[in-house]
């Protein structure tokens, strides 16, 4: 398939499989341009061997595709613990697989977070990431403490830093607050100036939780949002994370943690369907 789109596109390899193959495959096959890594072979990524990073790395470049990002769990972690060694084995990842992002987040929930003292934290992160050339992207997650894009906004607003920005995923917010905003236009709206990175995945909101499901059955205004990134000028990478599946939903537990053989069960089909639909709503813009 030929490549016909405005951004660059990657999905997170572990959305289809454990084995990268079948992702790299499917890549290929939808004229995509990389692959984001998160777990492989049911492992997280940066607790790979190095012999096997360098291997994966060079089946990647074979398949003339790049990585887009480390799709890592940093910061989703108990408010205040500091895991130096975790983004250490981050940064030589990134290093391997020739990317320069890396995904974080702002903690668990927790009733003593502020921003102030979250911000203090991150300067010590943004001084590291400036030595290595790698950016760090907070995600907007429900199970975080900047759980929202006007969270993340409001924080962004307030503070500022080189080499951190946010990983904008408008569908997390429909997991998060249903009906009570519109990631798109009004967030949107808010995190833009601050925007890195694009997850992508559709939602719905039932019975106080949130759902995935297939690209364009959900709340998201997805071509008004692709058309607004056009429109400013966002020329970065826009990752599929699917998050849904034919049969059945996705364990609580896997969605706050996703990764794993458990969590890629089921993942292929509804991941193809998700790459033919963006795919298909790009040729249209």
């Amino acid at each position: 398939m030929a490549k016909n789109h405005p951004f660059l596109l990657s999905i997170i390899t572990d959305e289809i499989s454990q084995d990268p193959e079948a992702a790299l495959s499917l890549a290929a096959e939808f004229g995509f341009d990389g692959i984001e890594l998160r777990s492989v072979w049911d492992t997280p990524v940066e607790l790979l061997p190095e012999d096997r990073m360098q291997a994966l790395a060079s089946r990647i470049r074979e398949c003339g595709l790049q990585v887009s990002a480390i799709a890592s769990s940093f910061l989703k972690d108990d408010w205040g613990n500091d895991d130096r060694a975790k983004f250490d084995r981050l940064v030589k990842a990134c290093h391997v697989f020739g990317c320069t992002k890396l995904r974080g987040f702002s903690f668990w929930a927790a009733e003593d977070y502020t921003d102030q003292a979250f911000a203090e934290y991150l300067n010590t992160y943004d001084a590291l990431l400036e030595q290595e050339g790698l950016q760090l992207m907070l995600e907007n997650d429900p199970s975080v403490n900047l759980n929202t894009g006007n969270a993340l906004a409001r924080f962004f607003s307030s503070h500022n830093f080189r080499n951190i920005g946010i990983l904008w995923d408008p569908g997390n917010d429909i997991y998060t607050c249903g009906d009570a905003v519109k990631p798109f236009p009004d967030e949107y709206a808010a995190v833009k100036p601050f925007v890195r990175h694009v997850h992508v995945k559709d939602a719905v909101h039932a019975n106080g939780e949130g759902k995935g499901v297939a690209l364009g059955d959900g709340w998201m205004d997805f071509p008004g949002q692709f058309r607004a990134l056009i429109a400013d000028g966002y020329a970065g990478w826009v990752t599929l994370e699917p998050h849904f599946r034919l049969e059945g939903e996705i364990d609580e537990e896997l969605l706050k943690r996703p990764g794993g053989a458990a969590f890629s069960e089921g993942g292929y089909m509804p991941s193809k369907i998700s790459m033919e639909r963006l795919t298909e709503m790009l040729s249209k813009l």
